[in-house]
């Protein structure tokens, strides 16, 4: 059986690390057939799961929406830090890689869960995006589903997974092109696989949640630190004219974090390159992380 080069080669199936090509999930899998489960993406950054928390506290939301029960939650943690050192992950010189945990309702609709960890590393070409800004690109549909169930990660990833393969079908694609949901009517929603901020000034606008968004991890963190730096943070409806007229913008997502946008198709946002707001931003940021990594060490010891 053959993988992505990326997949390190160990993961976590239902309550052992074995190596990933013997994690086999059942055809007969709900997950599989209907997409009946849920997902989380965590930044391994220095060894450490990022924003550990926050994540499995979104996880239980979306599990108590979909009734779906997961027994092994409380043991979530450790699993992480079996998958994360079985894959030699470990210490200051760790590469950065994206831990998935992907929960699906298993073979019958009352459970047992599937649980499935495993962990890809992050191409080059993603973690350029916040050195050399995102390419926005509107994509060709108006959202990825009903506001209820888009603020959860759903494995029914359907018009993200699609946006992706239109983006790279495109003769001109590029390794920092992002998807854009925009509305009908003008207003921008999110991006494929992140959320957008505009800065005006001194103000600092993300689109609401109640708009049928996805409530980003790292979108609560910059709202909360962008106070602490001095804006006026804002959910409020953004126009795609007022992204394009801002002076800077960018997008953030738990591995980005937070990466300059340079342009909207042929558009381009402020200079058309990283602005010293965001440069400032992702300082702080990077602060953030490492005070992270220093707490996951001592939790592990």
């Amino acid at each position: 059986m053959n993988f992505p080069s990326n997949i390190f080669p160990f993961a976590y199936l239902n309550g052992a690390v074995v190596p990933v090509e013997r994690a086999l999930v059942s055809p007969l899998d709900r997950g599989f057939l209907m997409g009946d489960g849920l997902f989380e993406t965590l930044h391994v950054f220095a060894g450490a799961p990022l924003d550990l928390e926050p994540h499995l506290s979104r996880l239980d939301d979306s599990c108590d929406f979909f009734g779906l029960a997961l027994p092994t939650r409380a043991e979530l943690p450790k699993i992480f830090g079996r998958v994360i050192a079985s894959n030699g992950l470990v210490g200051d010189d760790a590469p950065e890689a994206a831990l998935r945990l992907t929960v699906s309702r298993g073979v019958s609709p009352s459970g047992p869960p599937t649980v499935l960890v495993h962990l890809r590393s992050l191409d080059p070409g993603h973690l350029s995006k916040r050195e050399v800004g995102v390419h926005l690109h509107e994509l060709p549909l108006g959202g990825r589903g009903a506001a209820d169930l888009v603020q959860h990660k759903s494995s029914s990833y359907a018009a993200s997974a699609l946006s992706d393969v239109w983006l790279r079908s495109r003769p001109d694609h590029k390794a920092t092109d992002e998807g854009l949901f925009v509305s009908h009517d003008g207003e921008v929603r999110e991006g494929a696989s992140c959320n957008v901020f505009a800065i005006s000034g001194r103000r600092m606008i993300t689109p609401p949640v109640s708009c049928g968004i996805l409530p980003g991890i790292l979108r609560a963190a910059v709202c909360a630190m962008g106070s602490e730096l001095g804006y006026e943070v804002a959910e409020a409806t953004l126009t795609l004219d007022a992204l394009l007229a801002a002076d800077e913008a960018f997008v953030t997502s738990s591995t980005l974090h937070a990466a300059p946008v340079v342009a909207v198709g042929d558009r381009r946002i402020g200079t058309g390159g990283p602005g010293p707001q965001v440069l400032r931003l992702q300082a702080s940021l990077m602060e953030r992380a490492q005070r992270q990594v220093a707490q996951w060490r001592n939790r592990s010891l």
